[in-house]
């Protein structure tokens, strides 16, 4: 038989376990619900960024460089620092620079702004290409290039001014809006 004492005990213990496991259930509204209306995405930065893009057969499409880069969680738009953006494709290169440059949400737009430059290289001098601008829009699925602000180019046969361009880096050819004008030199063969 258990004494008087030992019964009081155990009943004691037992209702301590039993209040102990009451108090760690309760909901004390420590947080661990979600905040409602808390959006969890988030803004962020990437220093020494670099951006690899695909085309449809698996082949790298672009290439785009920058010592930053920053994203807004809200609309999903990039902005990126002295953009680096190279496209290749049969036997071209097509490099852009600028001073700024901006990343559509989708990544399909790249929106480039300040002194922005353009130059198409191949193994043939004849080839070569530069194209100056305040601002050029690259599309980058279909590889096209456009701008309506006044454009430089320069080729080996000279050097043409404009107002607005477009440029199909799949066909390697370009077409100048309007007020064009040039002066071209006769190579000498």
């Amino acid at each position: 038989m258990m004494s008087h004492r030992t019964r009081r005990g155990i009943i004691l213990l037992g209702s301590l376990c039993l209040v102990s496991f009451w108090a760690s259930r309760q909901d004390d509204g420590d947080g661990s619900d979600p905040i409602q209306g808390l959006d969890p995405r988030m803004d962020y930065a990437l220093d020494n960024f670099e951006m690899l893009a695909f085309d449809e057969r698996g082949l790298p499409a672009i290439t785009l460089w920058a010592p930053r880069l920053a994203n807004d969680a809200a609309t999903g738009i990039g902005t990126v620092d002295e953009p680096r953006a190279e496209l290749h494709h049969d036997g071209f290169r097509w490099n852009i620079v600028a001073t700024q440059a901006t990343v559509s949400s989708d990544r399909e737009v790249i929106h480039f702004t300040g002194d922005v430059r353009m130059v198409r290289e191949s193994g043939e001098p004849s080839d070569h290409l530069e194209i100056e601008s305040s601002e050029v829009t690259l599309e980058v699925t279909p590889r096209l290039a456009w701008s309506e602000q006044v454009v430089d180019v320069a080729d080996p046969a000279g050097n043409m001014t404009a107002r607005g361009f477009r440029v199909d880096m799949l066909t390697n050819h370009y077409h100048l809006e309007s007020e064009i004008a040039g002066t071209y030199e006769i190579q000498a063969n």
